[in-house]
């Protein structure tokens, strides 16, 4: 589905996730300064990653420069290779599990031939058919900084706080806020475990601390994967309900 960007603050923009929640197309973020772009996330597939560029286009929006991968997730990733960027980053597990999913040759037949040998994918692998439905070419752009921990960018006069957080749903999740505009996109970090998921035991709490130095910060929006922008006391109230850490 194309759609327009929504602009939440200066330079920030926001390409919303699809109002029908049944389809895995995840709100995608745009730090749009004079000379360069930076995307957060890539998009579920090339036809959606093109919907965005189209966007982008409309509005003007100079050369992507950085694509910031949330976490490793296919609806998240998939419509990175239509981004032509120098720079790719992800947190380090991230990377790894890229690694692998590029020595696949992604098809129709291969997602039907893991749903035939592990049922628990059919909902992921369903869900990945409806989004692309040409796979002549696919690529998975691979991440070229990896961090382990923590990385400021100062770009102008932004600053983009990228911070590795955890979580049940994916190990790998990283947060990554516009210190000066007050805007954090979180990812999926919040939700639980997908339910196909074969990496329960490689999960880890989500880092309080990253949250209370965003609150700390004067962060006052939140951007969810597949919500709506949540205000600093909606995410105070889930993360109530969240087992957490401050290691």
């Amino acid at each position: 589905m194309y759609q327009d960007l929504i602009k939440l603050a200066d330079n920030i923009w926001l390409y919303p996730r699809d109002e029908n929640l049944e389809v895995d197309q995840p709100n995608i973020g745009a730090v749009i300064l004079d000379k360069q772009t930076i995307m957060i996330d890539a998009g579920n597939s090339p036809h959606h990653a093109r919907g965005i560029m189209s966007a982008l286009a409309t509005i003007g929006a100079p050369p992507v420069d950085y694509l910031i991968y949330t976490h490793h997730h296919w609806d998240h990733i998939f419509g990175g290779m239509v981004y032509p960027v120098p720079m790719i980053i992800a947190h380090r597990r991230c990377a790894e599990i890229i690694e692998e999913y590029s020595k696949t040759t992604w098809s129709t037949t291969h997602l039907r031939e893991e749903i035939y040998q592990n049922p628990s994918l059919k909902g992921r692998n369903d869900a990945i058919l409806n989004a692309v439905n040409d796979w002549r070419g696919f690529r998975i752009s691979k991440p070229t900084i990896t961090i382990e921990s923590n990385l400021s960018l100062y770009l102008g006069d932004l600053t983009l706080d990228i911070c590795h957080v955890g979580g049940k749903h994916a190990a790998d999740s990283i947060i990554v806020g516009i210190r000066e505009r007050g805007v954090a996109f979180i990812g999926d970090c919040l939700y639980a475990p997908p339910v196909h998921s074969t990496e329960k035991d490689q999960t880890v709490p989500i880092k309080a601390k990253v949250f209370k130095h965003l609150f700390d910060q004067g962060y006052t929006t939140f951007v969810e994967g597949h919500n709506k922008p949540l205000a600093k006391n909606d995410i105070q109230q889930a993360l109530k309900g969240l087992i957490t850490s401050d290691d």
